[in-house]
């Protein structure tokens, strides 16, 4: 757990690799956490619709998920995976149980509810543990990393 905690504070004291500089940092507003956790929830709804135009609207162009199985993908794996489908095979419940905001890096951390196992289950697990870190570029948030694991 300390690890993690430490990854985070790294991670938040430095600017997002492959970004620009943020430019003025932004103060922290119960108003930019909401608007956070509204493009949460639609990277929610965007991943099981399987919409790829949104997701390129979305995703960061340096985005990287780690995926349970120990794989990470870059933007075009991930789009290339959206393409084929598999994505919309998939329906979850998302509940976010914290957001922290640090000048232009978002951290949103929860768990996803899903209704049948993954294909990447090993047990039929069917909630996962999710961790997606946004940046804010141009008046708007960018996915731009998401670790997720399988859990009971």
């Amino acid at each position: 757990m300390r690890l993690r905690h430490l990854f985070l504070g790294i991670l938040l004291s430095q600017p997002a690799l492959g970004c620009s500089p943020p430019g003025p940092v932004q103060q922290y507003s119960p108003s930019l956490e909401a608007e956070l956790r509204q493009v949460d929830m639609g990277h929610s709804r965007i991943a099981q619709s399987g919409d790829v135009a949104a997701m390129i609207e979305l995703l960061h162009p340096s985005y990287l998920v780690h995926l349970p199985n120990g794989q990470l993908f870059t933007l075009e794996q991930s789009l290339a995976f959206a393409r084929s489908g598999a994505l919309s095979k998939e329906t979850h419940r998302r509940t976010q149980e914290r957001v922290l905001i640090h000048g232009a890096t978002g951290v949103v951390i929860g768990v996803d509810h899903l209704d049948v196992p993954p294909p990447l289950a090993r047990h039929g697990e069917r909630t996962r543990r999710y961790t997606n870190i946004y940046v804010r570029q141009d008046g708007r948030w960018r996915l731009l990393a998401r670790h997720f694991h399988l859990i009971g």
